[in-house]
C-alpha cells in the first residue's frame, strides 16, 4: 500500500521520476499488470517531455511499456 500512495502522490504533484521509480517497483511485485504499464509508458512521455531524461531512449521505453499493455490486453483501455 505505501508504493500505491507514493504513486499517487507523485503523480498528483507531477513528480515525473518519482512516479517512474515507484511504478517500476510496483511492476517488479506485479509485473503482468496491465494498468501500471499503461502508466509507467505516460510516465515515460512525461518524463521525456520534461526533459527528465533523454528524449528518444525514454520515448522508445515508453512506446515498448504500451505495447506490452496492449498484448495483454489487446482491448485496453477501452
Amino acid at each position: 500500500m505505501e508504493l500505491h500512495s507514493a504513486l499517487g502522490n507523485s503523480l498528483t504533484a507531477s513528480d515525473w521520476p518519482l512516479a517512474r521509480t515507484t511504478l517500476e517497483k510496483m511492476l517488479v511485485i506485479r509485473p503482468v499488470d496491465v494498468s501500471l504499464r499503461f502508466t509507467l509508458g505516460s510516465v515515460l512521455r512525461n518524463v521525456a517531455v520534461t526533459g527528465h531524461g533523454e528524449m528518444g531512449t525514454v520515448l522508445q521505453s515508453a512506446r515498448e511499456e504500451y505495447q506490452k499493455a496492449l498484448r495483454a490486453a489487446p482491448n485496453y483501455p477501452e
